[in-house]
């Protein structure tokens, strides 16, 4: 394969995708070199042999993978010519959803790819961040990343950066590699390999990807304070507001079948709370006294009023519906299915309220009953509405935090009982520390665990100290 590594490093060259000299770079930077192999590509001759070698690098790595994505753009063609070397399928990765069709970032995804290995391509690594933003979109639809293999690495510092994200790089070769070969093959001067050298010791770069990353490592280790900044609902910069001033992240579902009960559970858990969930239609004789009163509560106490009606219908049917809550209601629930005209009818129910632009909605991405037809295609999709319409969207009802699309989206999960694991009737029960450390939430509603004991304000008080801890304890 050195051979032919040499006869590649004489074509990058004589085909100008490697050039030599004094460049100025995008950052400003003074380099010795210039890279650019959407040349490589754009030739029969010069795709195919590369494809050819990446495909030998892969199987000489005995690399395991059942899928292939490239780093857009540059590399798509590369891993589609790879992949069919191959014989494996690929996905495309989008850099920005689109704003119509079904919107996904990841496009290709089939029932049954979830979990399954997906080998990145790339064409050059200098920081790395290309390939970072690349998994973290890839990890989100369900696949497994581990390698990364591209045709050139600029020695600049991106494979280490990688290797703290998991990712093992595999290059053809590396910059000093290509002056070396050019040297020996009387393409440059000595003089140029020393310059080349000199400048990778210093040319350093690193690390600098978006804040806004899906991984979700990265969102359970930063603190709501830090997440308000990227906070683009104002419902959910509130929430977060709310949820550090009185510590805590505990939603009460309070489904009760009365007014007088209702307003009796509020008062008594009101000052431990972020979040009220109610669904006032199995409430017998809920008015609109009822919801002024609920309102009075909400603003004694701190805490925001969630309708959990979960709209599910065409966007006029929607709107219609959700007028009818709009006006007392700080958030509400709606399902993705009925696609993503929903949200801008949501939006427009609050739109005839004072203050409608500080309302929200939560999608349902994932449920925790039994059975739930919810798929990990479904889940991003649901997501990929909340990256669509960022100032409506404060969060998602989900199930596993890889679903969440950036840090100023909050995570809400139901399902937490401290004494059962579940019901008659498919409802799946967890612990604090479960839900908030390994899920994932960001805010955990307890319904029958408070509303339903002797003394809501004691059982309130508690869920509330361990979930904070659990976030906490999530943080360190």
């Amino acid at each position: 394969m050195e051979s032919k590594l040499r006869q590649f490093a004489v074509q990058l060259y004589e085909a100008g995708a490697l050039k030599l000299g004094t460049f100025t770079l995008k950052s400003g930077a003074i380099s010795p070199f210039y890279v650019d192999l959407r040349n490589v590509v754009c030739s029969t001759e010069m795709h195919m042999f590369v494809a050819e070698l990446l495909r030998e690098l892969i199987v000489s790595k005995k690399l395991e993978s059942q899928i292939l994505c490239g780093v857009p753009y540059t590399a798509l063609p590369l891993a589609t010519l790879v992949a069919t070397k191959l014989g494996q399928n690929m996905v495309i990765r989008r850099k920005e959803a689109k704003a119509y069709g079904l919107k996904n970032l990841i496009e290709g995804v089939k029932d049954g790819m979830a979990g399954q290995k997906c080998l990145v391509i790339e064409d050059l690594i200098s920081s790395g961040a290309s390939i970072v933003e690349t998994v973290s979109d890839l990890e989100a639809s369900g696949f497994i990343v581990k390698d990364a293999v591209v045709i050139l690495n600029r020695e600049q510092g991106g494979v280490a950066n990688l290797e703290k994200k998991n990712i093992n790089v595999h290059a053809l070769f590396t910059i000093s590699e290509i002056v070396d070969m050019l040297l020996l093959e009387k393409k440059i001067e000595e003089s140029v390999v020393t310059t080349v050298k000199e400048y990778i010791k210093t040319g350093q770069i690193p690390l600098k990807i978006s804040p806004e990353l899906s991984l979700s490592g990265d969102r359970l280790k930063l603190s709501f304070e830090k997440r308000k900044q990227f906070a683009k609902s104002a419902a959910a910069a509130s929430l977060f507001d709310i949820m550090v001033a009185k510590n805590s992240n505990l939603c009460v579902a309070a489904d009760v079948p009365t007014a007088e009960k209702l307003l009796e559970i509020t008062k008594l858990v009101g000052p431990y709370i972020c979040v009220l969930k109610t669904h006032h239609d199995i409430v017998d004789n809920f008015t609109d006294d009822t919801a002024v009163e609920l309102q009075k509560l909400a603003k004694k106490f701190n805490f925001l009023i969630m309708e959990d009606r979960k709209f599910a219908e065409i966007g006029s049917i929607a709107l219609k519906q959700a007028s009818k809550v709009a006006g007392w209601a700080d958030l509400v629930t709606a399902h993705s299915n009925a696609g993503p005209d929903i949200v801008p009818a949501l939006r427009s129910a609050f739109s005839t309220c004072p203050e409608g632009d500080k309302k929200g909605v939560f999608l349902v991405a994932e449920m925790s009953s039994k059975g739930n037809l919810h798929s990990p295609e479904y889940a991003k999709a649901t997501a990929n509405m909340a990256i669509l319409y960022p100032e409506v969207v404060s969060g998602l009802v989900c199930q596993s935090p890889s679903v969440v699309p950036s840090l100023g989206v909050l995570q809400l999960t139901p399902g937490v009982n401290l004494e059962t694991k579940g019901d008659s009737l498919g409802q799946q029960y967890n612990t604090p520390e479960v839900v908030v450390g390994e899920k994932g939430a960001d805010i955990a509603v307890v319904g029958r665990g408070i509303v339903s004991v002797s003394d809501p304000a004691a059982a309130a008080q508690k869920y509330q100290t361990l979930l904070w801890q659990a976030y906490l304890n999530r943080l360190a």
